[in-house]
């Protein structure tokens, strides 16, 4: 194993992160269509492809272990490290995965940041929904994963939202 073999495993990972965006991707429209019984299956999707990444992440970690030893590099090398350590032909195939994968990086955060935002707006319509009816919506979350389950007030129906 060696150069070849992380270079892979790279191309691997940077096709999983393309597939993670397409998922969100597919999210995001059902969102948008108000397809929510699809959501369920949508998100499941997006779980598997996120353990796939994992799994390749895990498999260049192991093969970037030889290539520290091999070239003599500090433990847990970035892709910078390891392009500047290898001959010619690979530091440049090492910087376009580099490049790859940070650009695949960039398009997911925006997807993901844009479904993140649909789901507050319909969050919040549902709140002020149970509002409107005299009902709390009892535990929810802040934007950082956080419980926030203050109540929001009752209004009345016909007072401007």
């Amino acid at each position: 194993m060696g150069l070849s073999d992380v270079s892979a495993i790279l191309w691997r990972e940077r096709q999983l992160l393309d597939t993670l965006g397409f998922k969100l991707k597919e999210e995001h429209l059902l969102l948008l269509a108000g397809e929510q019984q699809w959501l369920a299956r949508a998100t499941m999707e997006v779980a598997e492809v996120l353990e796939a990444i994992k799994a390749a992440e895990l498999s260049r970690a192991l093969e970037t272990e030889e290539l520290v030893m091999e070239f003599g590099l500090d433990p847990l090398p970035t892709l910078d490290d390891l392009a500047n350590a290898m001959p010619v032909p690979w530091r440049q195939t090492f910087s376009e995965h580099k490049a790859g994968l940070l650009d695949a990086l960039k398009k997911i955060d925006e997807i993901a940041e844009l479904n993140r935002s649909i789901l507050t707006r319909h969050l919040s319509a549902i709140a002020e929904t149970l509002s409107m009816l005299g009902q709390t919506t009892g535990a929810s979350y802040e934007r950082d994963g956080t419980p926030n389950s203050a109540p929001i007030p009752p209004r009345l129906v016909d007072a401007p939202a």
